[in-house]
């Protein structure tokens, strides 16, 4: 029995002795397998960075990793030099901690030494997590630069944590920055975000996106104060139909200028049913001719009159070979909307929404018949938008009550004591402004 508990015991402590080798090992086979993952999975991207593993020498209880990242597009054109990271990691008994420097860059030495007096104030920790995936950790100290005009720039403390799962499929997101000062004319106060995303194919990641300002204030003759400005975005993917939804939302408490006021800004916006095959191709063929664009341009440096006769002719090809693409999107339940335009100005609020769908597949040729016979949107669109307007807030508003081209039965806005109110749509095949029919015909 002795020798059974002797021989037991012998295994846990070799066990735990060595379990910082295995840690070590699991680590490094983990890293390589992400960044296989990763490369692969943005091969087709021709601005996402390549990012390799150029040295990596493993001990028995810590590893040295350097890594280095390049731009290959940019590069071309700007000189833009590879990215190096070190990264010294310590094993551990479940996973391993690390600490990141970009001291072998360069430029980021020379920033460190000559402007801040060789402290830096950016720190990168990693934690691996040998079961569930890893924590990126970096932090940036306050800190003050000077140019040669005498003019300040102040950065104030930030720190931002990244969650990952083991395969990055996974990611949240969560940032805080304190702000900023700008030779005392411009100050930006507490920034904060927060994303939770899932990828669900090489382009897409569904999931839920935020951030906020607290406050954005420009000094001056006519100061100008931002205040609470908050953003959300929703990026949602049906598998079923493989199409793309995306809402965005954005507020702000109040904006003030000297005298002026603006309160309570909201702007909800959304696209729903968009064929997210036809959108990863639209991306695509974008990215390509965008690349190409890149390395034609490349060839011409140093001569602006051969760059830009060359920029306006890569923009005329590209325009010809992103509108077939364009039109694969044009599907039946397309829909962009604006649920909710709301401001309180001085002289009252501002209130309004807009929804305007394909009732089937649109194509290049039916843009050109609604040119020739405008009545066949009723049956191309659905269609539905309500404004109101404080009444004398536009000096001229005469314009907007009475007909302006043929067809109408009345203004955009008709009179609604002290509001000018609009309602438009599409219904029983009939365009319906302010309910009364609007006829339209080829002028």
């Amino acid at each position: 029995m002795k020798k059974v508990l002797l021989g037991v015991l012998i295994i846990i402590v070799i066990g735990l002795v060595s379990a910082p080798f295995i840690s070590g090992l699991i680590v490094e086979n983990t890293l390589y397998n992400q960044l296989d993952h990763l490369n692969a999975r943005y091969a087709d991207h021709p601005f996402a960075p390549k990012i390799v593993i150029t040295r990596y020498d493993r001990g028995f209880s810590s590893s040295e990793i350097e890594w280095t990242m390049v731009l290959p597009d940019l590069q071309g054109v700007e000189g833009i030099s590879p990215l190096v990271f070190v990264e010294k990691v310590k094993h551990g008994y479940l996973g391993a901690s690390s600490t990141t420097s970009l001291d072998r860059n360069g430029w980021y030495h020379d920033f460190v030494s000559k402007e801040l007096d060789g402290k830096d104030p950016l720190t990168i920790s990693t934690e691996y997590q040998l079961l569930s995936g890893g924590t990126v950790t970096m932090s940036v100290e306050p800190f003050e630069l000077v140019d040669s005009q005498d003019t300040h720039l102040s950065i104030k403390p930030a720190k931002l944590v990244v969650k990952c799962d083991r395969n990055i499929d996974n990611i949240e997101t969560d940032g805080i920055f304190e702000g900023f000062i700008v030779a005392d004319v411009v100050e930006v106060k507490n920034i904060s975000l927060h994303s939770n995303m899932q990828q669900t194919s090489s382009l897409f990641m569904a999931g839920t996106s935020s951030y906020g300002i607290e406050q954005i204030a420009v000094n001056g003759p006519e100061p100008v104060i931002v205040s609470d400005l908050k953003g959300r975005s929703a990026i949602g993917f049906d598998e079923t139909t493989r199409n793309m939804s995306v809402k965005s939302e954005v507020s702000v408490a109040q904006i003030t200028t000297g005298e002026d006021k603006i309160a309570d800004l909201r702007l909800d916006m959304g696209v729903n049913h968009l064929d997210a095959a036809a959108f990863e191709n639209f991306y695509r063929v974008y990215v390509e001719v965008l690349s190409d664009a890149m390395a034609n341009l490349a060839t011409v440096q140093g001569n602006p009159e051969q760059a830009k006769a060359m920029m306006q002719q890569q923009m005329a090809f590209a325009g010809m070979r992103l509108a077939g693409e364009f039109e694969k999107l044009l599907k039946k339940d397309l829909q962009i909307t604006i649920d909710k335009l709301h401001v309180t100005l001085p002289q009252g609020e501002i209130d309004g929404n807009f929804a305007l769908g394909l009732k089937k597949d649109l194509s290049m040729v039916d843009f050109i018949a609604l040119g020739q016979q405008p009545q066949m949107i009723v049956d191309q669109f659905a269609f539905a938008s309500n404004l109101s307007l404080p009444d004398g807030l536009i000096a001229n508003q005469n314009p907007l009550l009475v007909p302006v081209i043929p067809g109408m039965q009345g203004g955009f806005f008709e009179q609604s004591g002290d509001k000018l109110v609009h309602k438009a749509e599409i219904k029983d095949r009939k365009l319906l402004l302010n309910g009364k029919e609007l006829v339209l015909s080829r002028q």
